[in-house]
């Protein structure tokens, strides 16, 4: 399925993995530098790239501006829903005619083999990945790029510093009953990310009487955070931390419990027939050199490097020392979701 063209550097025709594009495919490990660089070029002479993204930050966007920068390469970014992204992916893949380079999603796309097959392909070893630790590890398909950490929202003119929940079984406490927002933990989101990841904490009764305390459901969570923020509700469960970068100045304060803080992952990976795969490799590696890292730091996301930000509030940096708890296995979401269903009435 592969000829090489010479000891250090070899082409194949992307109809090995179901494509028509050529892309350059990196050498043994002494001959990668030269490589990339090949890569790159190929890349600039394509000249372009379309990335499908479901990220709701700041981060992708500012970092196709970097790569925009640095390489020369414009980028278009296509903000989307997961659905949205699924199907419209899908539907080109039918067509014949795919019109993204990159996908970048939630991790939860693990829980779909079948459209993980139909959608992507694997990469070629990516410089930048030797970066990541081994727990997120690149499995050569679906590559980490930022993980979401989950807490708690307090409003600070309701809760005094002292009754902030310093564990997370002190929003058992009866005095919260009615006082929390949340989404819908029933669907995926941040609320139902927390449960389960509490629920292997500290098990079903956990999770049980968390619906005792009858949390209120919002599905606009930029309403739902004002509404925090005006004194409606105590708090909002499950909350992304990195939301709080534009609630600076109101009275919220975001709180990760003792024994840590749920998170979810963002990974990308290469769309099966890309239009310009050199590009979308370079632009790939590109998101997990310290600079694009960074860039997911400065919009409240955790590095998956370890990357720090130096321009976040100082109030706000807990979000990146914060101890992780865990994450909800994207294998397991259907059960989840009966399991959320059965107990949320």
């Amino acid at each position: 399925m592969m000829t090489m063209r010479s000891s250090t550097l070899g082409t194949f025709k992307l109809a090995a993995f179901g494509l028509g594009s050529t892309i350059l495919l990196l050498a043994p490990a002494q001959a990668q530098e030269k490589d990339w660089d090949k890569i790159a070029a190929a890349a600039k002479a394509e000249g372009r790239l379309v990335v499908y993204s479901v990220d709701s930050s700041l981060s992708v966007r500012s970092n196709a501006k970097l790569f925009e920068q640095r390489f020369g390469i414009h980028v278009d970014v296509a903000d989307l829903r997961g659905g949205e992204a699924r199907s419209r992916m899908m539907a080109e893949q039918v067509a014949n005619r795919p019109v993204a380079d990159v996908s970048i999603a939630s991790d939860t796309v693990r829980s779909a083999p079948a459209d993980v097959a139909a959608l992507y392909v694997k990469h070629p070893p990516l410089p930048n990945a030797s970066r990541l630790p081994a727990q997120f590890a690149d499995d050569g398909l679906l590559t980490v790029t930022n993980l979401i950490l989950y807490g708690l929202m307090m409003n600070t003119n309701l809760v005094k510093p002292e009754d902030m929940p310093k564990s997370w079984t002190d929003v058992l406490d009866p005095k919260w009953k009615g006082k929390f927002l949340s989404q819908d933990p029933r669907t995926g989101n941040g609320t139902n990310t927390t449960l389960n990841v509490l629920n292997a904490k500290f098990g079903l009764d956990f999770v049980k009487r968390m619906a005792e305390q009858k949390m209120v459901y919002t599905t606009e969570i930029n309403v739902g955070e004002r509404r925090i923020a005006q004194g409606e509700f105590s708090g909002f469960f499950g909350i992304s931390l990195r939301n709080l970068l534009k609630l600076d100045g109101l009275p919220v304060k975001g709180v990760v419990p003792a024994e840590g803080g749920p998170f979810d992952l963002n990974v990308m990976a290469l769309v099966k027939g890309a239009p310009h795969p050199n590009a979308a490799l370079l632009f790939m590696n590109f998101l997990l050199s310290e600079e694009a890292q960074k860039t997911y730091a400065d919009n409240g996301s955790v590095s998956v490097t370890g990357a720090k930000s130096d321009v976040i509030p100082a109030h706000m940096r807990f979000i990146q020392e914060a101890k992780l708890l865990g994450r909800s296995d994207p294998l397991g979401q259907d059960k989840s979701y009966a399991l959320m269903t059965e107990i949320f009435k």
